[in-house]
């Protein structure tokens, strides 16, 4: 079976412009169970007979950038490693698939659900799936759970187009989780907690989004570097406030500008 890599080409042209392209190993190198992985085992034996050849070259690349992103320890030389993987895959999809289902089943997105809302009903829902006993749901599992990169989908979407589509989505639902719960005073405060950083954990443990907070600690503590379990990343990653200008396009829609702030403060 031989291994190529698409879109390697391109990704190089778009990192000299600023923009990144994912390349795609083919055939793919998950599978769904370790007797697939037997019979396609060849793949890798035709790999390291090139080892010096750019398609090795490009793999390990490949498989390079994928685990400092993830933070997966991916290794591409061993058929071994590779069942492993696979099978660490398997078990992600029993998680992911119900909570797709759920997603769709019951409009969650579309209904304004945010992460914490949807991993609370999660909690409820799926609490007889044998799957998710003594399961801790994270926020990772919520947003793998938005496409399947497997099996049938509930839409006529790629699964790259249905990422994209509920990914922006659930992200507009973190805004409006947020910033709904905020009065004017509120949210000015907030702003000047973000810009200063250091006082944004008083700002969370005195708001209605500690107990959220908390909660959100606990369950990342396997998937989330211990070092960046911090209140702003807190902002960043759950709640999608990635930078200063989300919070000035609220200020903007409620026409807080610079005289009204005082007014407000006073």
């Amino acid at each position: 079976m031989d291994v190529k890599i698409k879109n390697f080409d391109e990704c190089e042209k778009a990192l000299e412009n600023g923009k990144q392209i994912t390349p795609i190993i083919e055939p793919k190198l998950l599978y769904a169970s370790e007797d697939s992985f037997k019979r396609e085992s060849s793949w890798i034996q035709k790999l390291e007979e090139n080892a010096d050849s750019k398609t090795l070259e490009r793999a390990k690349n490949f498989y390079n950038n994928y685990q400092n992103q993830w933070y997966k320890p991916v290794v591409l030389n061993w058929i071994s490693s590779a069942i492993d993987f696979a099978k660490e895959w398997f078990d992600d999809t029993r998680i992911n698939k119900p909570i797709y289902d759920l997603l769709y089943d019951k409009q969650l997105l579309d209904k304004g659900y945010s992460v914490y809302e949807i991993i609370k009903l999660v909690e409820i829902e799926l609490k007889d799936n044998v799957d998710f006993k003594n399961y801790v749901i994270s926020d990772v599992d919520i947003w793998k759970s938005l496409t399947l990169s497997w099996g049938e989908t509930k839409t006529n979407l790629n699964y790259e187009d249905e990422y994209y589509y509920n990914s922006e989505k659930l992200k507009n639902n973190q805004h409006n989780h947020f910033f709904s719960k905020l009065d004017d005073k509120q949210l000015l405060e907030f702003k000047e907690a973000y810009e200063d950083n250091e006082s944004l954990v008083e700002w969370i443990n005195n708001s209605c989004f500690k107990e959220e907070y908390d909660d959100w600690l606990k369950r990342n503590k396997r998937v989330i570097n211990q070092a960046t379990l911090n209140p702003n990343y807190f902002v960043r990653i759950r709640l999608k406030i990635k930078d200063i200008s989300i919070i000035q396009k609220q200020l903007e829609e409620r026409n807080l500008v610079s005289g009204q702030q005082q007014e407000i403060e006073q």
